[in-house]
């Protein structure tokens, strides 16, 4: 494959009704492998947009600063979705092709930082002492776990987009899914460290304002997480080619769904007012931490 997209032997013909891209070639043949729905790639753009803008307007009111990279990642999912259209209409071009394939991939590492940093504050606010890792180093630890797995996912998409070599690009693969592959592993020491957490507070009798609530979003936006990462390494591992990476529902499916409703949770349980307020003290008489949103 050329930087201008396959090579066909001269004057083939197609069997009528062989559904041809927009470079007359099947779309077999293409990067994507099948057709793409555009109309999907607007509704994901458009939704993306919203979301991001919506997360904006209430990072802003609350200045919770630690939402910013979910804010972003919304955007750059936008921008990949708005990207997939324009490859879907040049199919020859690897350059857009690339673009939209590694934001809506790396995107997801942005909305992990934030739910990171999340937690951190969570126990922060409701008893340190009860956490088997400081939350000063919960988000420095973790976020610097999730820069890894985006330095090799992005050394992985670097080096498919930069070579048309097809050992190469096997090299690039085999990143991807080491990168994804790490992600997954973090963050299920992630939910474990949530959860032993929320186990011993409860224990001590933590049982009052709102932090039980946006614990069981995290977990929820957690969950989300992990199925789309597992999902990607699954599809990564047969390759472009593959059943699985060429059924454009599953990608809705189980990768943008996922997505929405990872960073849709925290629109309707914000961090923002859960942890301050009137109610922020957590246990009855115990002087618990309070922190400003």
């Amino acid at each position: 494959m050329s930087q201008n997209g396959p090579q066909l032997p001269p004057n083939l013909i197609f069997p009528p009704g062989t559904d041809l891209a927009p470079n007359g070639i099947p779309w077999e043949y293409t990067a994507f492998g099948y057709n793409p729905s555009v109309p999907a790639s607007i509704v994901a753009a458009v939704i993306f947009f919203v979301i991001g803008l919506l997360h904006a307007w209430r990072t802003a009111r609350f200045r919770t600063l630690y939402m910013v990279p979910m804010t972003v990642g919304c955007f750059m999912e936008t921008v990949g979705y708005i990207a997939r259209i324009f490859s879907r209409n040049k199919p020859n071009s690897i350059p857009l092709y690339a673009t939209q394939f590694g934001l809506i991939v790396i995107a997801p590492i942005l909305f992990a930082a934030s739910i990171y940093m999340v937690l951190s504050r969570i126990i922060q606010h409701v008893s340190p002492r009860h956490s088997p890792v400081r939350p000063g180093l919960i988000a420095t630890v973790f976020v610097g776990f999730d820069i890894v797995s985006f330095l090799v996912q992005c050394a992985g998409a670097g080096v498919l987009m930069g070579s048309n070599d097809m050992n190469i690009k096997e090299i690039g693969f085999k990143l991807l899914i080491a990168g994804l592959a790490l992600q997954v592993i973090f963050f299920a020491g992630f939910v474990v460290l949530s959860f032993i957490f929320e186990r011993r507070a409860t224990a001590a009798g933590y049982n009052k304002g709102g932090w039980k609530k946006l614990l069981y979003a995290l977990y929820f936006a957690s969950i989300c997480v992990l199925i789309r990462s597992v999902f990607r390494v699954v599809e990564f591992s047969g390759g472009f080619k593959s059943e699985i990476a060429k059924d454009e529902k599953l990608l809705y499916t189980l990768d943008f769904m996922m997505m929405v409703l990872a960073v849709s949770i925290w629109l309707v349980v914000h961090p923002g007012p859960a942890l301050a307020g009137p109610d922020a003290d957590e246990r009855d008489g115990s002087g618990a931490y309070e922190m400003s949103a």
